[in-house]
């Protein structure tokens, strides 16, 4: 099975009890990226960061085009292998290892040695994935929308320049389909051309990564205004159309409610996905509930 082109590992320690320094001197390394509950994600706006982060990457050790279990391996001797350490932070806040997988083509696979995977049950470490597919410009049949009572859309970032997805299946939906006249088509590629750099830029992990999600997460950003006046032409051209709002991790992983950035009012579930979102149905926004799944016909 070959490996990914392009991987990056994270050892993350995520909460709102967590303090880097404590973290640091329990772990006896300092992290290459932090923040204490209450920071500001941005210079330019007014959010804060819900819960305390630690986390080192591999980027440090290895270049992108290692295999993956060498990126995973890179971060243990980094910090202690004490079990009690390790199950003290565990009990006490999140504690993960997430593998980023970039890849370069349709097919690729990704191989964890038995050595690494005891290394990970060891420290009770999880492995998360995030997997990112190419680019795709051509709408792959593959990807798009199958469904056939038009159900509202979502305009979202990402690395594809059509950033018209379903709000029910998350597919994409092709701009022909929807009819759009040429000046709103125009406008949402546009727009997914320069938000394709902000999730570059966050997912690169490097001196921009704040400044990225800053701009995604701030509902006030450049980058959300005119996500909102794309939304609402694409709305205006054919049907209910939402924008996606990217908001902090930290939220997502305590299953707070949050309130719309926008008016401020508790955004409530939407039901008719087949993932848990949340949505603010007066200002047209949209955003991830957590992890979790559900079986919507």
């Amino acid at each position: 099975m070959a490996e990914a082109t392009s991987v990056v590992a994270t050892l993350t320690i995520f909460g709102e009890a967590v303090d880097p320094d404590e973290i640091a001197a329990i772990l006896g390394c300092a992290p290459d990226r932090s923040h204490r509950v209450g920071d500001s994600v941005s210079s330019r706006g007014t959010s804060t960061h819900p819960a305390g982060l630690w986390s080192i990457t591999s980027e440090r050790e290895l270049p992108k085009d290692a295999p993956l279990s060498e990126h995973v391996a890179s971060l243990f001797p980094r910090v202690v292998s004490d079990a009690g350490a390790w199950e003290q932070l565990n009990a006490a806040h999140t504690c993960r290892v997430i593998a980023g997988w970039f890849m370069v083509s349709e097919i690729e696979g990704l191989r964890i040695t038995p050595e690494v995977m005891a290394d990970l049950a060891a420290r009770g470490l999880a492995l998360d994935f995030d997997v990112y597919k190419p680019g795709d410009d051509s709408d792959a049949d593959a990807d798009l929308c199958r469904c056939t009572d038009a159900p509202p859309l979502k305009v979202m970032a990402q690395f594809s320049t059509n950033p018209i997805h379903c709000m029910r299946c998350n597919l994409k939906v092709r701009f022909e389909q929807l009819g759009l006249p040429d000046n709103v088509g125009f406008g949402a590629r546009n727009w997914a051309s320069i938000a394709r750099a902000f999730v570059a830029l966050d997912l690169d992990s490097q001196e921009y990564e704040v400044f990225a999600f800053g701009e995604q997460e701030n509902i006030e950003s450049p980058l959300n205004r005119r996500g909102r006046d794309v939304a609402a032409s694409v709305g205006a051209a054919c049907r209910r159309t939402y924008l996606w709002w990217n908001r902090s991790e930290g939220l997502i992983l305590q299953d707070q409610i949050p309130p719309c950035p926008v008016c401020g009012n508790r955004m409530t579930d939407y039901l008719d996905c087949k993932f848990a979102i949340l949505t603010c149905e007066d200002c047209l926004i949209v955003t991830d509930k957590g992890d979790q799944y559900v079986d919507a016909e």
